[in-house]
């Protein structure tokens, strides 16, 4: 026999953050040849052999466990915190820690505290914004919940959550929920001074995207004194404006406007940030763009003890209490080891290597996850290993786009190679591939004009029955370099017959896509060979069609052998046979 796991205590449901619209209903395939330790935190096999399980659980220790979604599973998160469902406060808070096994996944968490009136036995005012109460402190692959309670009672809180690319489209799945027993609240028991949203506070995503790497307050949470500055430093690998806002709950931004200061000096970002009075303050990090401000990042700085208590009324004269009984997690739980075990050293040994050897950046950010997993001190190794990995990409990326040839791309990856710190490093490659978007740029004025013609317009190349040499020729050789696999190109109506396809072996949707630098050198020669007796003019003067393919043609006939050129400079300083590279199936544009 198997019990479900909403009779933990009483049915748990479904929280309503999501709409029915914006979370459609699907087939729900998880629980096909689900892990048996998943499977056994949501329904309880009364028979122990059929619970599948080395340690089998009681049916007391089931209804205690954490109410867990299949999301939970399948973001691999595992609760490190407290193994229970319903948790009683301690000194006005409940700390709920959740950490992700596979450090790689790029996902976020978020929450919705509610207070339950009906356990309560009494009402909360609703101008209170329950959100303001609950400090979520971001970690590598960690995520710390602080919830604060305004008033003794009973809470619930749902915790979500999903992938960084579902972040700002409404949808959030449903990872776990607790239950919150609150007998007394804290002293001092204000709000945070505004809300932050999914960002919580900590470093996150968003900080590597805008080129923050290595901050030196791995937690959200920074401990402050009054009248006593504190330092925030971060590594820039790109050139980026970045604002700051210090907020407090009593003093206004223009006093709190000049607590604050940055400053860059050798791609290293300092925030410094002096607080007037005690209290809570959110310093807002805001990446700056030509339409917008977008908040990246967030820290609180406290002058307090944001756990000390105060004693308030009891509620009808009763303390909340909830079973003791206790149950260990079945999932396994990551543990730091000590500071000089040989795992730790191995892990920065390799960091250091792949760094120095100049492997893929996805080598590299492997090395720094089992870094930054390890917990260990800097000492420049992980600042030298994001400046590489950053290096590695930027230079990659460009060369991707010289091999493509696409103007766009090749201009976008030119423009970051140029602003960020490495400029120095990739200014020989840059060089070229300033010349290839120069030629680009330029060939792109001509295939403007050829691309600017409608089907119909080529399909006037019919009325020529029996066609002139000239333009015989012209659309030969525009053929030809196309690597027109035809061998009946000296017969006009084969030609007539090619220019007469539509949809993507069209003439003008091919000459889009096509590339010279996957051209091999035999057939440029051969088109060279048979524009040779004329000019534009002679062409354009017989047919303004045949005209604009023969620009088109001689612009990549030049660009070809300029790619010669280079090729040849190249082969000369590496001492590589020039013939055996033309006779290779393509070459690139160096």
């Amino acid at each position: 026999m198997f019990y479900c796991g909403v009779v933990r205590g009483e049915t748990v449901q479904p929280p309503t953050l999501v709409s029915a619209r914006q979370n459609p209903q699907y087939i729900n395939e998880y629980f096909f040849l689900t892990n048996p330790e998943d499977l056994g935190t949501v329904l309880y096999a009364k028979d122990q052999p059929w619970q599948l399980s080395k340690i089998p659980i009681t049916f007391e220790q089931f209804c205690n466990m954490p109410y867990m979604r299949k999301h939970y599973f399948i973001y691999q998160l595992q609760i490190t915190s407290q193994y229970q469902c319903r948790l009683q406060a301690e000194e006005g808070v409940c700390t709920i820690v959740i950490e992700t096994v596979n450090l790689k996944w790029q996902g976020f968490l978020t929450y919705k505290l509610i207070y339950d009136s009906k356990e309560s036995n009494s009402s909360i005012d609703e101008n209170i914004r329950l959100s303001r109460y609950v400090i979520m402190d971001r970690q590598i692959g960690k995520w710390t919940f602080v919830v604060r309670f305004p008033i003794p009672g009973v809470y619930r809180i749902h915790i979500y959550g999903g992938e960084m690319s579902d972040l700002y489209s409404g949808r959030q799945d449903w990872i776990c929920s607790f239950k919150l027993f609150c007998n007394e609240t804290r002293q001092n028991n204000d709000p945070l001074p505004c809300p932050t949203g999914v960002l919580g506070f900590g470093a996150n995503v968003g900080l590597e995207e805008a080129g923050l790497h290595s901050p030196s307050h791995p937690s959200g949470i920074i401990r402050v004194n009054t009248r006593q500055e504190v330092d925030l430093n971060f590594l820039m690998t790109e050139k980026v404006t970045l604002t700051t806002k210090l907020i407090h709950k009593d003093l206004t931004p223009k006093t709190l406007r000049k607590c604050i200061s940055q400053r860059i000096a050798q791609s290293k970002l300092t925030i410094t940030v002096k607080v007037p009075q005690e209290g809570e303050y959110i310093l807002q990090v805001f990446l700056k763009t030509k339409d917008n401000e977008n908040n990246i990042c967030n820290y609180l700085l406290t002058t307090g003890d944001t756990t000390k208590k105060k004693k308030t009324r009891e509620m009808n004269n009763n303390t909340l209490d909830i079973p003791t009984t206790t149950v260990k997690c079945p999932r396994l739980r990551r543990t730091r080891e000590t500071e000089s075990n040989p795992t730790e050293k191995r892990a920065r040994e390799r960091l250091k290597a792949l760094t120095e050897s100049m492997k893929r950046p996805e080598d590299i950010d492997d090395a720094i996850d089992k870094f930054c997993k390890l917990q260990l001190a800097d000492n420049g190794d992980l600042t030298k290993a994001y400046e590489q990995r950053e290096y590695l990409r930027i230079k990659i990326e460009l060369e991707e786009a010289m091999k493509r040839s696409h103007a766009d791309t090749l201009e976008k990856a030119t423009k970051q190679a140029k602003n960020s710190k490495f400029y120095d490093k990739l200014s020989e490659l840059v060089d070229r591939a300033d010349q290839q978007l120069d030629y680009l740029r330029n060939l792109n004025k001509f295939v403007y004009d050829i691309l600017e013609m409608k089907q119909s317009t080529v399909s006037e190349l019919h009325r020529y029955k029996v066609a002139q040499p000239i333009i015989h020729d012209v659309m030969k050789a525009t053929y030809i370099i196309l690597e027109e696999k035809s061998v009946d190109l000296d017969d006009w109506d084969e030609i007539l017959w090619l220019a007469g396809k539509t949809g993507k072996d069209s003439l003008l949707n091919r000459i889009k896509q096509f590339n010279i630098y996957q051209v091999k050198y035999a057939t440029v020669d051969a088109v060279q060979k048979i524009l040779k007796p004329y000019n534009e003019e002679m062409v354009r003067s017989v047919s303004a069609v045949a005209g604009t393919f023969y620009v088109w043609v001689r612009m990549a006939v030049m660009e070809h052998r300029l790619s010669i050129k280079r090729c040849y400079s190249l082969c000369t300083f590496c001492g590589m046979d020039i013939k055996f590279v033309l006779n290779l199936p393509f070459f690139c544009g160096f």
